[in-house]
């Protein structure tokens, strides 16, 4: 049963957009837990003030580094090398790498578990999962369908949920045992999976169908299925579940979605080819990477969409 309260409809008067204007293409992005600080990746890991969007640390990492995960402790930042076959561990308290982890073959999505003990990286071209263990910087991996590219972990940590692009499927899997317990069929071309703060649901970007599948976690079967416009890409909840963000990357929005009524509640345009997005602990400051495209837009941002009023977002 969905006992969660419909938010208002949005009005553009209700926030800001800020763009900050970048030499290079960012692609990972992520807010530490104090909301401080937010990191992305270019070439490099990239850490910027949140309140004044000062850079405050450049560090070199691997071979294209795209997602980020930061502990919920905050004083690790995890980087994904997509090009490197590798994960960089990075102290964030001192800005530098303390270590970089071997993997089978370049990371893309990743996550942690709610205590921080375990990095989750899905190894898309050799259809496995990493297990990283935080303390040792060991890993293990686990056999998935072909194809896995998102993933989130519930907030007990019991199990993961990961996408399977090619199989058009979210398996889901126990994190003591390793087992796949389902797979569930979604639409095609399944990108980036999240769970929903209370972990009564499990979100998904389906890139070719143009929506969003909508899993109850406690029966492991979809609910419904949400309409978008073109091409969801990346998805985040707010703070409270109340809303979902959606990067539609082939319609230069972001979409935000009521999670109680599964209705759209209304579009932010984002110019350009927006791709990942991560919002703050107070759910107030929403950040999202734009590329550059063919319509006009010739140098990337980040745009962080700021809401103004509580009317407009509940967590203010």
């Amino acid at each position: 049963m969905n006992n969660r309260t419909p938010v208002p409809a949005v009005n553009a008067d209700q926030y800001k957009v800020h763009n900050i204007v970048l030499d290079s293409d960012a692609n990972g992005i992520a807010v530490s837990p104090g909301g401080k600080h937010f990191y992305f990746t270019t070439d490099n890991l990239v850490v910027r003030d949140t309140a004044t969007f000062e850079i405050l640390a450049n560090i070199e990492v691997g071979n294209g580094p795209l997602d980020i995960v930061v502990s919920p402790d905050g004083i690790r930042a995890y980087v994904g090398n997509g090009g490197g076959k590798s994960v960089s561990v990075v102290d964030t308290a001192e800005n530098r790498v303390l270590a970089t982890v071997p993997l089978q073959t370049d990371p893309r999505g990743m996550a942690s578990s709610a205590d921080g003990a375990h990095l989750y990286a899905c190894l898309f071209f050799s259809s496995a999962i990493a297990v990283k263990d935080t303390t040792t910087n060991n890993a293990r991996s686990i056999q998935v369908s072909r194809g896995p590219i998102g993933i989130d972990v519930t907030p007990d940590g019991a199990r993961i949920y990961v996408s399977s692009y090619n199989n058009s499927t979210v398996e889901v899997i126990d994190t003591a045992t390793d087992e796949i317990l389902k797979e569930i069929p979604v639409g095609k071309q399944p990108m980036r999976v999240i769970i929903s703060p209370d972990g009564t649901r499990a979100y998904v970007c389906n890139r070719a169908s143009d929506s969003i599948s909508v899993i109850d976690t406690v029966k492991d079967q979809v609910l419904t299925t949400i309409p978008v416009q073109r091409m969801p890409y990346d998805i985040a909840t707010s703070p409270d579940g109340a809303r979902l963000y959606v990067v539609e990357s082939g319609n230069s929005t972001v979409t935000v979605i009521d999670t109680a009524t599964n209705r759209v509640r209304t579009t932010i345009p984002v110019p350009g080819q927006p791709g990942y997005i991560a919002v703050s602990p107070d759910g107030t400051r929403v950040f999202v990477t734009v590329g550059t495209n063919r319509e006009g837009v010739d140098q990337p941002y980040i745009a962080v969409i700021e809401w103004l009023t509580s009317d407009a977002h509940p967590s203010i």
